[in-house]
């Protein structure tokens, strides 16, 4: 491809009329509430000695996800404008273990959270939502630790104390927020989650002396009672790249510790882990030590756990992780003869099922923890196919659209510092008149670009699944360039696409709303 400066000025006043709705378009998306992102979907990472389904492409499951994201915000997401619990937004939800007149719960908050932080870029309203539920955490906070969230908003109970899960996935999803967003909005994610993090969990989430185990909540006064689906060693090692605090990494340490004692001791063929842990030889609980007779069983907390220690693999190589996670694998593929359908709802630590129906709350970490190793890339590839369908109730889609992400590598590190290597980077969608100038004439997009020094710059034209059309490659010389792209001859239909310009000093996305031959 040849570029040139122009030699005449970019939009010539005798065609404006006919580039009106483009300039309109293009005008009031750089001037509109929508937000930059820096790390928008799609990421597509390719993690380290990690696998992906193998029997459907990253394209395939970018738009998997857009489908089941959009069937779950349609469902779950809901607006407050104020009345009794304020405005803002939530997830929708019945808390187990509530009076039934609660609306969510922080556990539920956590997951949303988290969920649109990762999904800014397809969504423009992301944010929105995101700072809506940032809201709504203000509102209702812990009555014993102000800095975390009461467990349940319940419009007839008032706020309650806090619970572990929430609070330390809201805490992660600001640094997530932090990295997506920055910190020069009215939210100032960054400070948010180091008051959670230093004022919170630190000592009522996660005991700061003796144990260090993850407590039930800030509630529970307990040394040793812990929950193993609280046990998110990735999430400790995400809050130390904030605070450099060796606490943190010594916490993810205990997690091993008592995985490994458990599994020594109560799960030697399976390696299952029980709902809940007493005791300072780490123990499962007896039935109905908090909620069911299953407390003690891998169950609907412990059903997590695999999908937890996957995420701490995939981020940041943990070897203990993966040697667990294959010995879980191992059994399980065993015990369903190779068939995930057959993953049922519960289990005792030693494999014999607690019922015979399946849930996808158990059946998704499973499958996301295949990830870890290429021995479970057949049993990976027939999961894919069974969780990428809503089933229908919050606690399900939600685990299951998490692990989705998890999966095609749209679940990026947290750390402030994380270097992720996307296959298909995109970028923030930043405007600037005085850096892009685009044009679409008789099918023909040109792009002007006006960077501050000589550099290699490339331009890539995707869809907003991520499926790349065409990537140019040029040299930059410090003046306007001019890249063009012939959208008849890559066959592309009306829709919005992306063109994202990086080089060493800039990664932008241009959105182009084309409507056809124009």
């Amino acid at each position: 491809m040849i570029i040139s400066e122009l030699a005449e000025p970019f939009f010539l006043q005798r065609d404006l009329k006919r580039f009106l709705p483009l300039i309109v378009f293009l005008f009031l998306l750089m001037n509109s509430g929508i937000h930059a992102q820096n790390k928008p979907f799609p990421q597509q990472v390719n993690f380290p000695g990690c696998i992906k389904p193998s029997n459907v492409t990253q394209i395939e499951m970018n738009e998997t996800i857009i489908d089941f994201y959009q069937k779950w915000k349609s469902k779950y997401l809901k607006k407050s404008d104020g009345g009794e619990i304020g405005k803002g937004y939530y997830i929708n939800m019945k808390g187990t273990g509530g009076s039934g007149t609660e609306v969510t719960t922080s556990e539920a908050h956590g997951y949303g959270m988290i969920i649109f932080a990762l999904m800014a870029g397809f969504d423009d309203s992301a944010r929105i939502y995101y700072d809506g539920m940032v809201n709504l955490y203000d509102l209702h906070r812990s009555t014993i630790n102000n800095n975390l969230m009461s467990w349940v908003i319940d419009p007839a109970n008032g706020n309650s104390d806090g619970a572990t899960d929430g609070d330390m996935d809201i805490a992660y999803s600001f640094l997530l927020a932090s990295n997506q967003w920055g910190n020069d909005g009215i939210i100032q994610y960054k400070a948010k989650t180091d008051s959670m993090i230093n004022l919170g969990l630190k000592g009522d989430d996660v005991r700061k002396s003796g144990s260090k185990r993850t407590t039930l909540g800030d509630w529970d006064g307990s040394l040793y009672n812990t929950r193993s689906s609280d046990w998110m060693a990735d999430h400790m090692r995400a809050y130390y790249s904030l605070t450099k605090d060796l606490f943190w990494l010594e916490a993810a340490d205990t997690i091993y510790s008592l995985i490994n004692q458990i599994s020594f001791s109560h799960s030697t063929t399976t390696g299952l882990m029980p709902d809940f842990v007493v005791d300072k030889i780490p123990t499962p609980a007896k039935p109905d030590f908090l909620e069911a007779q299953t407390d003690g069983d891998y169950s609907w907390n412990a059903c997590r756990f695999p999908w937890r220690i996957a995420v701490d693999y995939a981020h940041y190589g943990t070897a203990t992780a993966k040697e667990h996670l294959n010995k879980m694998l191992n059994w399980l593929k065993n015990s369903t003869n190779n068939n995930p359908e057959k993953i049922v709802a519960g289990y005792k630590l030693d494999g014999s099922k607690l019922v015979n129906y399946s849930d996808m709350a158990f059946t998704a970490p499973f499958i996301a923890a295949c990830v870890c190793d290429a021995t479970h890339q057949e049993y990976l590839n027939k999961g894919w196919s069974i969780i990428k369908k809503p089933q229908g109730d919050y606690y399900g889609d939600s685990i299951a659209l998490l692990c989705l992400l998890f999966i095609s590598g749209n679940w990026w590190k947290a750390d402030l510092t994380a270097t992720n290597t996307p296959s298909f980077s995109s970028a923030p969608h930043t405007r600037s008149n005085g850096k892009y100038k685009v044009q679409i004439r008789n099918s023909i997009l040109t792009v002007q670009y006006n960077l501050p020094s000589k550099q290699a710059v490339r331009l890539t034209l995707s869809d907003i699944s991520g499926r790349i059309f065409k990537k140019v490659q040029m040299w930059n010389h410090g003046s306007f360039q001019t890249a063009q792209f012939d959208l008849n001859t890559l066959k592309l239909q009306s829709g919005i696409y992306l063109m994202k310009i990086s080089s060493p000093t800039v990664n932008d996305v241009i959105k182009i709303n084309y409507t056809g031959n124009i």
